[in-house]
């Protein structure tokens, strides 16, 4: 029995193990199943998931190209609209230009007209009161014939003279007569004839040159004769009192006095008689700004361009007195040429763009009849048997002149009009004593002193020395060019008025002068060469502070032996201020230690940044705006070049800072002109580079 009990436990056991067995087998086959299915579905769904993202993405790629073909089309309607309204735009512009261009020829016309009705009538005038004349004296001759028996004889009529034809050339300002000196000098007086038969004539050395020529082209004339007058009338030395009766006095040849002729056969115009000054401004939002170029189109209309950031603003304006105008027209370009930024290169031809926006900005006029004479310091005068160097002088424009000096607390005083270089009319003369402080010095020497006691033109003599004003200077890079080619630096200079310089340099022991007349920035006319060995020049000649024309001598080589490379500046009208600032990127703004003068309204700064000299070329434009030309950072520059006055343009260099953004905070001020006293036009430095200087504006240049 136990063992049959035994044997059943056993074999339930087995039963038991194999049940749990069959049991694990079926549940893995089972979980294996499910992990397929699961994979399955997954593996399905992945599939939709994609089938279903490629049509997602086909439906986005089908709206974007009908998204891109609608910008397409609307770029294209934009285009093809900003097209049109810009050749609408372009249409108004021309119309515009076309309405001014017609509005000034009908101004021309009526001026013209007028010109030709005063002339007709002045001529209807003659002929009436010639034919008056003529009548009278038939009826006296008739009187006389019939007292003498005569009785039915009668004069026959004189053969009256037709008007005279009207001249097609018409001879420019720009004309020259040489003179004694064998210098061309500008006509200072013409008169027309008729039939392009002209009389040009100079006053110079207390003589009246004049000579009759026929204008054949605009350089070309036939000569018919000249004559020279050593005494000559008041009334003649003036173009509005210039007649054929003051052509008159000693006979000369053809070739006396040579005659470069300037004529036009433009329609024809007046001379303006108003100029536009450095003082004028356009009044803006942001600054006031100062003129980049002036244009002159004749009859006292001119074109003022003013340049603001990106954008050049030019107004044309008829002139009507000192502070007052008329305004023609105006443009506001973004795109111009950068000639049309400088007076020297602007042309009529930069007159273009669109018609400025809403209100226009605001032209403050400031206009003078410009003086073309200039005082020289050999000029004196002689009152109350006391004779004195001039030593005050004020230019009222129009070559009116206030004339003075102080002595013994009186100050004397003379107004004249200069008409030629040793010669004036006469106009009133002040004297008073005690005047106001500022009346006995030069730099405050004004219009408002000339008052007190008149002076008659008897009680003053006047010895004048004057010269034709030099608009253009000579700056420090100026050279000579030696007969090996080597181009020599000019250490010497003379201003002789008119734009006339003699430019000289010492080299081999010798002195090497040369006489030129500037006509740019970087153009002169030869005019004449001397040059001298060692010993056989004057050692005041080799010095810039004694060196004067009177230098320019010895041997004449006939022809341009040492030609000039001319680098000429016009003086600046904005002073830069020290409260200008300057910063490199996002760092700190730094103040301006140094500034140099170039003329045209063109200034180096530098300053200090660590060990770096940081330099800016700006062109000033405003009191507060500038464009940036040039940028400099030198960390190896020169201890001269750490001083204001030894700080030059030889100093500009050192690395060109790539993809650095300068910010200038610009201190402009309007420089005065014709307030500091005279001082050198150059100074030596001690790096031996000349120094400009620019009558006075800066004193620190030559400190």
């Amino acid at each position: 029995t136990t063992t049959t009990t035994t044997t059943t436990t056993t074999t339930t056991t087995t039963t038991t193990t194999t049940t749990t067995k069959t049991m694990s087998v079926e549940k893995e086959e089972k979980e294996k199943k499910r992990k397929k299915k699961d994979k399955e579905d997954k593996e399905d769904k992945d599939e939709d998931d994609e089938k279903e993202e490629k049509k997602e993405k086909k439906k986005k790629d089908k709206d974007k190209e009908e998204n891109e073909d609608e910008e397409k089309e609307e770029k294209e309607k934009a285009k093809k609209k900003g097209k049109e309204d810009k050749e609408e735009k372009e249409k108004k512009v021309k119309k515009k230009d076309k309405e001014d261009e017609d509005d000034e020829d009908e101004d021309d016309e009526k001026e013209d007209k007028d010109e030709d009705e005063d002339d007709k009538k002045e001529d209807k005038d003659k002929k009436e009161e010639k034919e008056e004349k003529e009548e009278k004296e038939e009826k006296e001759d008739e009187d006389k014939e019939k007292g003498k028996g005569g009785k039915g004889k009668v004069r026959p009529k004189h053969r009256r003279k037709h008007d005279k034809e009207r001249s097609k050339w018409r001879v420019t300002r720009a004309t020259e007569i040489e003179n004694d000196d064998h210098d061309f000098i500008k006509v200072t007086l013409k008169f027309d004839l008729g039939g392009d038969i002209w009389i040009v004539a100079l006053y110079d050395h207390e003589k009246l040159e004049m000579i009759k020529l026929k204008v054949t082209g605009p350089k070309t004339y036939k000569w018919l004769s000249t004559k020279i007058a050593s005494e000559t009338e008041n009334q003649c030395l003036s173009e509005e009192t210039f007649t054929t009766g003051c052509f008159k006095g000693e006979d000369k040849s053809k070739d006396a006095y040579k005659v470069r002729l300037k004529a036009s056969k433009e329609k024809r115009r007046k001379d303006s008689s108003w100029h536009v000054t450095y003082k004028t401004t356009l009044k803006t939002k942001a600054a006031a700004l100062s003129p980049v170029a002036t244009y002159d189109l004749g009859n006292n209309v001119w074109i003022i361009a003013f340049l603001q950031e990106d954008i050049l603003k030019m107004l044309k304006v008829r002139v009507t007195g000192p502070s007052t105008k008329v305004l023609l027209g105006a443009r506001y370009s973004g795109k111009f040429d950068k000639a049309c930024t400088k007076s020297e290169s602007f042309t009529l031809s930069c007159y273009k763009g669109a018609d400025p926006e809403g209100k226009v900005d605001v032209l403050k006029m400031a206009a003078s009849q410009a003086s073309s004479w200039d005082i020289s310091s050999g000029t004196s005068m002689t009152v109350g048997g006391s004779t004195q160097r001039v030593k005050l002088s004020f230019d009222m424009g129009d070559d009116v002149w206030i004339l003075g000096f102080w002595e013994d607390n009186m100050l004397s005083m003379i107004k004249i009009r200069i008409i030629g270089a040793t010669s004036f009319v006469w106009m009133s003369g002040r004297s008073m004593r005690n005047p106001n402080k500022l009346c006995t010095k030069q730099q405050t020497f004004a219009e408002a002193c000339y008052k007190g006691k008149k002076l008659e033109k008897d009680d003053v003599s006047i010895k004048l020395v004057a010269s034709m004003a030099s608009t253009w200077s000579i700056t420090s890079r100026t050279t000579v060019t030696g007969e090996d080619g080597m181009l020599i630096p000019v250490i010497l200079s003379a201003d002789l008025g008119d734009n006339v310089w003699i430019v000289g340099t010492v080299y081999d022991e010798s002195l090497r002068m040369v006489k030129i007349r500037i006509r740019g920035p970087r153009t002169s006319v030869w005019m004449a060469t001397r040059f001298s060995k060692s010993g056989a020049f004057d050692a005041a000649c080799a010095k810039q502070e004694t060196f004067s024309k009177e230098c320019f001598k010895g041997t004449d080589p006939k022809w341009d032996k040492f030609p000039v490379r001319v680098k000429a500046t016009q003086a600046s009208v904005w002073r830069v201020e020290p409260k200008t600032t300057v910063a490199v990127g996002d760092g700190k703004p730094l103040s301006m230690k140094l500034t140099l003068d170039l003329g045209s309204n063109v200034w180096i700064l530098g300053t200090f940044d660590g060990k770096y000299l940081r330099m800016v070329k700006i062109r000033v434009t405003g009191s507060s705006q500038s464009t940036l030309i040039a940028a400099r950072s030198d960390n190896a520059y020169h201890k001269l070049c750490a001083e204001q006055r030894s700080f030059t343009s030889a100093c500009f260099k050192g690395a060109v800072p790539a993809g650095t953004i300068w910010h200038i905070k610009l201190k402009a001020q309007q420089a005065g002109r014709g307030l500091e006293p005279p001082c050198p036009r150059f100074c030596r430095l001690q790096n031996g580079y000349m120094q400009p200087r620019r009558k006075c504006r800066s004193p620190r240049c030559c400190a």
